[in-house]
């Protein structure tokens, strides 16, 4: 990796680090590579290996409230996946939200929006083959 690059990896803020976790696992299809357990029970860090990216995740500390205490998230993730389809569907079968149906987009890639379980949105897309 060159000297001045940067990696970047979500870290959410949920109220359920554990339902977030299962969540992850059976909709998104993501793998658990670290779990660390604080002495109260919560969740203090969870690194995630979804498709080869990290997110990161853990109970919500009081300095930095989950997203479903606001009336909007602050950000939105945005993932290139192998088959949009097969991905909105799992995510809204599991429980997400649509924010955003799935289209074909006249910049060449089909894509939607859903609000995960805890707050999150999710922008999924994959380029249209033509």
């Amino acid at each position: 990796m060159p000297e001045n690059r940067w990696t970047f990896s979500p870290y959410l803020h949920v109220d359920d680090a554990r339902a977030a976790i299962d969540w992850y696992v059976r909709a998104l299809g993501a793998a658990v590579r670290e779990c660390h357990e604080m002495e109260n029970g919560k969740i203090g860090h969870a690194e995630l290996d979804l498709h080869g990216n990290v997110l990161c995740l853990a109970d919500c500390p009081t300095n930095a409230p989950a997203p479903q205490r606001y009336s909007d998230a602050a950000i939105g993730l945005y993932a290139v996946v192998p088959d949009v389809d097969a991905v909105f569907k799992a995510a809204v079968d599991a429980g997400a939200t649509v924010e955003r149906p799935l289209a074909d987009q006249a910049y060449g890639h089909r894509n939607g929006g859903f609000i995960d379980p805890f707050g999150n949105v999710w922008y999924v897309s994959t380029p249209i083959a033509g």
